[in-house]
């Protein structure tokens, strides 16, 4: 594991064109493990998930261990609300993200289709069966569940009081984020992949 920072521009006559910035060793660590899924940062810390299950966190700045956790996330971690959402093989666990200490468990019943989205205090989760669950993020408390009677093909994107889901059957589906209920749906011509949304507008590849 290694990591850059940039180093200061020099100055170049104006009708030059600007080269890259050098890129200087910040510092060096070895992990001694592979990664089992892509590390996430939030501020100034990343979190790895290594070999025998386990998740370390790592102040980024200059590579100092901050703890180690177990864990055996099936997908890249979440962040959010202070805490670290990974997905187990049965279950979704919340750790402290300053201490590693798990927060709460939430029990799967079934496998989940794609990483957990995170964002103004909502969990947004996705079942190979096509169903979305809404968590509490704070607590884990489960606040709806929505059958959508299709297989989700990407991760859903939360938009203001709205959740937009990429269905792969063409459809992509939009619900009220408090209640799960349907607003509207559309078609389209191939399966969508990841959407970004605004208050205004929906754009999905």
């Amino acid at each position: 594991m290694l990591v850059t920072r940039g180093g200061s521009a020099q100055q170049k006559p104006s009708n030059e064109p600007l080269g890259l910035f050098p890129a200087d060793l910040a510092w060096d660590l070895p992990l001694n493990n592979f990664l089992e899924v892509t590390p996430v940062f939030k501020n100034d810390r990343g979190y790895f998930p290594i070999g025998d299950n386990r998740i370390a966190a790592y102040d980024v700045r200059n590579g100092t261990l901050l703890w180690i956790a177990p864990g055996q996330p099936q997908f890249e971690l979440t962040t959010g609300e202070e805490l670290l959402f990974e997905v187990e093989p049965e279950a979704i666990v919340a750790l402290r993200d300053d201490t590693g200490v798990e927060a709460w468990r939430f029990a799967l019943n079934e496998p989940l289709a794609a990483p957990l989205v995170c964002r103004n205090g909502w969990l947004i989760a996705s079942a190979t069966s096509g169903a979305v669950l809404a968590i509490r993020a704070s607590d884990g408390v489960l606040i709806w569940r929505q059958e959508l009677g299709a297989q989700i093909h990407k991760v859903p994107t939360i938009a203001d009081d709205r959740v937009y889901v990429p269905m792969t059957d063409g459809r992509i589906v939009a619900m009220h984020v408090v209640t799960g209920e349907p607003i509207w749906e559309r078609r389209l011509g191939g399966t969508p992949n990841e959407i970004v949304a605004t208050a205004d507008f929906v754009y999905a590849g």
